[in-house]
């Protein structure tokens, strides 16, 4: 005999569920905006459109990804990152750090969940394949290995690099592996890392160090370490690496939220160990974030009046130097842009919450 009771239940059940959505609570911050007088504009590489489709097809060769991770990569994510923190490099240095940028994320995807023990062969391979380009990776190894070979072989047989740039980039990648190893280790524990700690680890993890190398290699600089190792140098990486990995977490904390991921990021870093809310911890890095931009100003207007010994470097040197500043500039506002124009966090909704600020969680 028909009877009502399976759509009368279906209604129920439509109902109860709309109502418990309206119920939720809805979490609100709003994002820092420390650039806002930021003198550096927007810039992106002519070569997006040209080298977007090459690099995501060397990727896709490697057959290490699962049709979602694929799908995230061809949506020109991380080449539209390289377009804007490298505007000003030529076409093949262009591509090389798309392969990089597409390599970053690949370590991320393929060591993300996996045992210490798993993850640190990994990363050494990727080590050991930057350091001997020309030997070929061993039988029935993870792909990341034959990655990076192939990317390294690429950059360093093309284009002219310097020695420095060679040296720098092999010591930060190595900086930037052990960074992947360490947050591996604290994985499994849960363990939410005190304010100090966390950003001294994040230094290292966000990835900047080697990023700020392909800076000197896209402008075509040539700098010795006795420059690159002085003090004011090593504030304006601070102080960029912090303004990045700062915009990061408080842009993905909404996705991280919910997918319940959320311990390795500094706005869990505030609440837990300095007893504060939501907002609290977002004007905690607001604050600091204005304290970066500040401190970069000095820097910079340092370098640029030759005191506090760069009075020392020759007149090239100098000029050079400025160059990579206004490149770490570029770089920072890149990297703002980026978290709205690529979809990765906010969606089709990026350019209402770069104009608004206003980020919902909805639980």
């Amino acid at each position: 005999m028909f009877t009502l009771l399976p759509l009368v239940e279906w209604l129920l059940q439509v109902a109860t569920t709309i109502f418990n959505k309206r119920r939720a609570p809805r979490l609100t911050y709003h994002l820092p905006n420390s650039l806002q007088y930021w003198p550096w504009a927007r810039a992106i590489n002519p070569h997006l459109d040209e080298f977007h489709d090459e690099s995501i097809l060397w990727l896709a060769q490697f057959n290490a990804f699962d049709p979602d991770a694929l799908a995230s990569f061809k949506k020109g994510r991380f080449t539209l990152l390289t377009a804007l923190g490298y505007p000003e490099s030529s076409a093949f240095t262009f591509r090389s750090v798309c392969d990089l940028m597409n390599l970053f994320f690949a370590i991320d995807e393929l060591t993300d969940d996996e045992p210490l023990d798993i993850v640190i062969q990994r990363c050494d391979a990727t080590m050991d394949a930057i350091l001997h380009p020309d030997i070929p990776r061993p039988n029935g190894e993870n792909a990341l290995g034959e990655m990076a070979r192939q990317f390294w072989k690429r950059a360093s047989d093309g284009e002219p690099m310097s020695a420095g740039v060679v040296q720098r980039f092999q010591t930060t990648w190595r900086q930037n592996l052990d960074s992947v190893i360490a947050q591996a280790e604290r994985r499994g524990t849960h363990y939410i890392c005190k304010p100090d700690e966390y950003i001294a680890a994040r230094r290292d993890n966000i990835g900047t160090l080697p990023c700020f190398v392909w800076i000197e290699q896209c402008l075509g600089l040539d700098l010795p370490d006795a420059v690159m190792q002085h003090p004011l140098i090593k504030t304006l990486h601070e102080n960029v690496s912090d303004m990045v990995f700062m915009t990061n977490d408080t842009c993905s904390y909404r996705k991280e939220v919910l997918a319940n991921d959320c311990d390795y990021n500094m706005v869990t870093v505030i609440i837990t160990h300095l007893d504060t809310d939501l907002p609290g911890a977002i004007q905690w890095i607001s604050d600091y974030q204005d304290r970066s931009v500040q401190s970069f100003m000095r820097a910079r207007q340092a370098i640029m009046e030759r005191t506090e010994g760069t009075s020392q470097w020759s007149d090239e040197h100098h000029k050079q130097v400025l160059r990579y500043i206004d490149g770490l500039a570029v770089f920072v506002r890149g990297h703002d842009e980026w978290y709205f124009e690529s979809r990765r966090y906010f969606g089709e909704k990026g350019e209402e919450v770069k104009r608004t600020r206003k980020v919902v969680i909805e639980q």
